[in-house]
Parts: C-alpha cells; sequence; structure tokens
C-alpha cells in the first residue's frame, strides 16, 4: 500500500475566480433587467397620469362649451381678478339652474377657464338667482399649453400637459377637439 494520491475535491483561484465573474454578470443583467422596467412602468404610469388629467380637462371644456350660451367677448370680473376670452382664457356664459337643475329662462353663469401657473382652473361664478355653486377648481395639472379658437358657434380646444419622470425625461400629451356651442 504504497504511494497512494489523495484526492481533492476543492476549486483551485482560477475556477473561483471563473465563477465569480460569471456570478456578477448574471447579477448585472438581473439588475439591468430590473431597473429598466422599473422605469418604463414609472414612464408608462406617468403618462397615463398625464392623458388622464388632460381627458378630464377636455371633458369640463367639452360639457360647458356644448351647455354654453355664448363665449363672453369682454371682460368679467370675478371676486378681485378679470377674465377675458383669448388664445389661453375663455369666459363662457351657461343658462343658470334651480334646485332641481332645470335651467332658469333668462338668467346665466359665467364659467371661466384658465392656467394659473400650470394648473388649469375652472371657475364659476353663478347668477344670484342660480342654484350652481361657485367654486375655482384645479382640474388639471401639469398643462404647458392651452390655446382656444372662437368661431361663431364653435370653439376649437388643444391642450398639452407634460410631466418630467426619472432620469429627466418629459413625457407629454396633446389633446384637441372641436366644440359646438348648443346653446347658441
Amino acid at each position: 500500500m504504497g504511494n497512494r494520491k489523495k484526492s481533492t475535491s476543492g476549486m483551485t483561484l482560477v475556477e473561483v475566480l471563473i465563477a465569480s465573474v460569471i456570478a456578477l454578470m448574471i447579477g448585472g443583467v438581473v439588475v439591468a433587467a430590473f431597473l429598466s422596467g422599473q422605469r418604463s412602468f414609472v414612464s408608462g404610469t406617468t403618462l397615463m397620469e398625464v392623458h388622464g388629467d388632460a381627458r378630464v380637462a377636455m371633458d369640463w371644456l367639452s360639457r360647458d362649451i356644448k351647455w354654453a350660451h355664448q363665449v363672453v367677448m369682454g371682460s368679467v370680473t370675478i371676486g378681485a381678478d378679470t377674465y377675458t376670452t383669448g388664445a389661453s382664457e375663455l369666459v363662457l356664459s351657461i343658462p343658470s339652474v334651480d334646485a332641481s337643475g332645470d335651467i332658469i329662462d333668462g338668467l346665466f353663469d359665467t364659467v371661466v377657464y384658465t392656467l394659473n401657473a400650470t394648473d388649469l382652473m375652472r371657475i364659476v361664478a353663478p347668477d344670484p338667482g342660480s342654484s350652481r355653486t361657485q367654486l375655482s377648481d384645479t382640474i388639471a395639472n401639469n398643462v404647458t399649453n392651452l390655446r382656444f379658437t372662437t368661431a361663431a358657434d364653435n370653439i376649437a380646444v388643444s391642450l398639452t400637459a407634460q410631466k418630467t419622470v426619472l432620469g429627466g425625461r418629459t413625457l407629454s400629451e396633446t389633446l384637441s377637439t372641436s366644440v359646438a356651442l348648443r346653446n347658441f
């Protein structure tokens, strides 16, 4: 029973280094895939948010324009602020309503759409005989452009909303519509 070699089942330093490099490469690919998925998720969610805000604003605008009796072409003062229909501001005269929601003949409430920095505001100033509530609401955030074009009984609206996500990427959504005044 002479010279028997011991069998060793360990790994050499070269094998350990190769295994470590392979593990690091696989880990890097997994992390890169995770980060890419996270960026895509955040971008998609933000784009949906921007589109949703713009869509809600366009729905409000369309509804009020359809209800409008007329576009107010002069200036209107509500509280301490004065509003004038123009390229980026819209003042509408809409029929007043009673407590049951029925139109009151001859009475009109004022609805204003205007930008306050990047917030799209909807301001309602009811006639004293109206049951409509006075309010000033932000109906969309991150609005960077709002344009109105009025022609007889038709109003074209263009609204752009945008938001910056991680990494400085800016996502933008522009919606446009043309709405006829039904009560013109």
